[in-house]
């Protein structure tokens, strides 16, 4: 993935912004509610006096009258529409923003992983040269010894540095709504990214 579709699909995918978007809709709603005139109503009675020649029918007819309530009904449905849009502005900003960082963590421990090979690789060289010296003696072995500690401690680091790369990855999975056993490969680079998003 790229930076800008892990954030549409962030976007996408998250479950607090999909219930933001449904009380978007219910604001539509009630706004176009707030709009209508209330219905008027009709009713009809009948009434019988049992045994007896008393009949009794009655219709009637409500009409309600709105003075000076239908604007007002409006302009709080009017506010409401723009407070649940703007309750979803804010969440897709955070979750954008959230999505940014975990990502570039992904890349920033990549890119740490990646200088840790070269000084692996470097000391391995190098103790390797030091290794065939001392066995022709030329250096003393403590040396040898030494740069094998050190050697070890680079290869530890590497290791630790992996392991950070694992939890930025799950972190950015489950920022993205996807499953832990998912395949994720990041398609930028540090300093891509880095140069992107300073222009």
């Amino acid at each position: 993935l790229s930076l800008e579709q892990a954030i549409a699909r962030a976007i996408e995918q998250e479950p607090s912004l999909r219930a933001a978007r449904s009380q978007v809709e219910v604001a539509q709603g009630s706004k176009s509610q707030a709009s209508l005139r209330p219905n008027p109503s009709v009713s009809f009675e009948w009434r019988d006096e049992p045994g007896g020649t008393d009949h009794v029918a009655t219709v009637g007819i409500e009409w309600p009258l709105e003075l000076f309530r239908r604007g007002e009904r409006t302009a709080v449905a009017d506010r409401e529409l723009t407070t649940a849009q703007l309750v979803v502005a804010d969440r897709e900003r955070v979750l954008a923003a959230d999505v940014r960082m975990r990502y570039g963590e992904v890349l920033a421990t990549i890119r740490d992983l990646a200088l840790l090979d070269e000084i692996v690789a470097a000391t391995q060289n190098q103790f390797d040269l030091l290794r065939s010296r001392v066995d022709q003696g030329a250096s003393p072995p403590l040396e040898r010894d030494l740069l094998d500690v050190e050697l070890r401690r680079v290869q530890a680091d590497r290791l630790l540095q992996a392991g950070r790369i694992e939890a930025a990855v799950f972190e950015l999975k489950r920022v993205l709504g996807m499953k832990a056993d998912a395949t994720l490969t990041v398609r930028d680079t540090f300093e891509d990214l880095v140069q992107r998003e300073s222009v």
